[in-house]
Formats: structure tokens, C-alpha cells, sequence
């Protein structure tokens, strides 16, 4: 698979059309830290599977971000690995489900919204990395959060903006106190939701098969990764349930995306892959869940969802703590790729 995106850049290379297809496609891709054309590819698979609306609106807006990318001037390596095209592919596939239009009389007004939402994260995105740079930092997700959160408040004042139920205050609360009994095979469809949910999938019956189709396409690029999600998915739902959380959000996948991405960030990125990391990385993936509880009612008040602000927010930090962690070896953002690459430099 490596050498496949070997070829393929090599051919963006060459190849305006294909350049500007590498900065759409990879900025799908890192929305599972990665960006390798074959994950990007499946990860689009998955969500026109699950959600043709949402697919569709993740096209669109990833090709808004890349538009403006090339007119802005953005520095070509960091497009082509999907750092600007990252949070506008979440924008794309989040609006449809928070603003609770995934009907196709609603897709005019969704292609709008959505193209407000990615040049926004397109700027927030310049201008965090501005910020964090000098850090040695990465903005991961925080720059589309804070879009999405935007954009949902403002839904308020927009007539033909339908907030989602599931982010209206009084709402929420009722989804997280069910109280229902647990099955394994609930649990079960409860990981696969909680890898949909790192692409922001809406929950139908279909989202399982789209977390297996994820995984296959995580896999495509790194098998050290596809391990990891399934470990930290299933941790992150078990502290879900050990701290009584409702069945109704556990089952959306809400518990169990942020502590995915944030053990992707952990082990094999920011860290040396090594025992202690693992460990860190353990910790930090059950730690989500009290941080995403803690954030809810803050961004419940605006009927906006917490998004990926926990695990953007919890890999900021653990990357600023690097300074303060002597048993780590850090790995500064510019330099990441897969774990199994990065494991094999390390060697060298």
C-alpha cells in the first residue's frame, strides 16, 4: 500500500489534475490521521454508504477548502498531506447531521451553509498553526469544532436551518439517562458506531457496516492503527458504561471516536511507539469520556455538539506536555506518517 502512494504522489507531482486531487483526497484521509489516497477512498466509500447526503456534502466541501487553498497560496506539502482540507472534510460531513437536513430538498441549502463552514476552517486552520507552530503543535480537529459550534449557534437565527433534537438543550439529557440494560452485541454495534463516528457518520442502520468499511480502509495505510481504534474504541466505551452513561449515546458512538483518534495522535505519531506510550496511550483514550461529559453542557446550552474539540483539545496538550515527559521520545507533527514507518526510522 505504501508504494501505491509512492505512485501517487509521485503523479501529483507531474500532474496539476492529480495534485489537486491529492489535496482533496488526503484531507479526507486525515480525518483518521493518515493521508494515504487509499483511505481517503474508502473513507468516502463509507459515508456514501451510510449517508449519500452526507458524502455528497463532503465532496463539496472539501472542494470549496482546496479552491481556496490554491488561491490563498497555502504551502503546497502541508495541502497535499490534507492539513487544510482535513477539518473542511468534517465540516462537510458534520453540517448535514447538526443542522438535521439529510433530505435532498434540503441540499441546496446544505451546499451553502457547508461551503461558509469550510472556508472557515480553511482560515481557522491557517491561523491556528500559525499560533501553534512555534510549539512544535498541530490544530488537529479544533479548527472545524469551533466552525461547527459557530455555525450551529447561528442556526438559531437561520429560518431555514433545522437544528438537530439531539443538540437542543433538555434534549440531551434525556439521551444520556435511559438506563437500559447492556447486550454484547450491543456493545459490539456500539464500537463499530464509535468508528463511524470518527468520520461523523449519522446513525442509521448502515453505520455499523460503515465503521467495518473504515476499518478495512484504516488498515489500507496502517495495521498498527486498525488495532489501536478497535483497542481504544472499545476502552472508550467501556468507561462510557462503567460511569452509567446512557445506552442512547454509548449506542451513537459518541464515547468512542475521540479516544480513537487521540490514541492515533499518542502511539506511533507524537511518541515512540514503546511501552510507556502505550500505557499513555491507555490512559488518555479512558480519559475522554469524563472530558467529553464535562463538556457537554457548555456546548449543549447552544445546541451544538462537543464534536472533536475533546480530542483535539486533549492531543494539544499531551503534545505541549512533551517538554515535561523525559521517558517519552516526542515526534513533532511535520514529521508524522503511520506508525510502521515511523517505527522503522526510529531504527535507522
Amino acid at each position: 500500500m505504501n508504494t501505491i502512494m509512492k505512485k501517487w504522489k509521485e503523479l501529483g507531482d507531474r500532474n496539476k489534475v492529480a495534485e489537486f486531487l491529492d489535496v482533496m483526497i488526503s484531507g479526507i484521509a486525515q480525518m483518521v490521521i493518515n493521508f494515504h489516497p487509499v483511505t481517503g477512498v474508502v473513507l468516502l466509500i463509507a459515508a456514501f454508504i451510510a449517508s449519500p447526503i452526507q458524502g455528497l456534502s463532503c465532496v463539496w466541501s472539501v472542494l470549496v477548502a482546496t479552491i481556496l487553498v490554491y488561491v490563498l497560496g497555502v504551502p503546497m506539502g502541508q495541502a497535499r498531506e490534507g492539513l487544510y482540507t482535513l477539518n473542511s472534510a468534517l465540516i462537510g460531513m458534520a453540517i448535514p447531521m447538526v443542522t438535521h437536513q439529510l433530505a435532498v430538498s434540503a441540499l441546496p441549502q446544505i451546499l451553502v451553509i457547508v461551503a461558509i463552514g469550510s472556508m472557515l476552517s480553511v482560515l481557522l486552520t491557517a491561523a491556528m498553526r500559525r499560533i501553534l507552530s512555534g510549539y512544535s503543535v498541530s490544530p488537529m480537529a479544533a479548527p472545524y469544532s469551533i466552525a461547527l459550534a459557530l455555525i450551529a449557534g447561528a442556526g438559531y437565527y437561520m429560518t431555514k436551518m433545522s437544528p438537530n433534537p439531539l443538540f437542543v438543550p433538555g434534549t440531551v439529557a434525556l439521551l444520556e439517562n435511559d438506563g437500559a440494560a447492556w447486550t454484547f452485541p450491543q456493545f459490539v454495534e456500539a464500537v463499530l458506531n464509535g468508528v463511524a463516528q470518527t468520520i461523523w457518520l449519522e446513525s442509521v442502520p448502515l453505520t455499523p457496516v460503515a465503521g467495518i468499511i473504515i476499518l478495512i480502509g484504516i488498515c489500507c495505510a496502517s495495521r498498527i492503527d486498525t488495532i489501536m481504534a478497535v483497542l481504544t474504541c472499545v476502552l472508550g466505551t467501556s468507561v462510557a458504561i462503567a460511569l452509567g452513561v446512557g445506552q442512547g449515546g454509548i449506542m451513537l458512538g459518541l464515547y468512542g471516536y475521540s479516544a480513537i483518534l487521540l490514541g492515533f495522535v499518542i502511539f506511533g505519531r507524537a511518541y515512540k511507539m514503546c511501552a510507556r506510550s502505550f500505557i499513555l496511550t491507555v490512559v488518555m483514550a479512558m480519559l475522554t469520556v469524563p472530558f467529553t461529559l464535562g463538556l457537554k453542557p457548555l456546548f449543549a446550552a447552544i445546541g451544538a455538539p462537543v464534536a472533536g474539540l475533546t480530542f483535539s483539545l486533549m492531543a494539544i496538550m499531551i503534545m505541549l506536555a512533551a517538554p515535561y515527559m523525559s521517558k517519552l521520545v516526542y515526534n513533532e507533527p511535520k514529521n508524522w506518517t503511520v506508525p510502521e514507518i515511523t517505527g522503522r526510522m526510529d531504527k535507522e
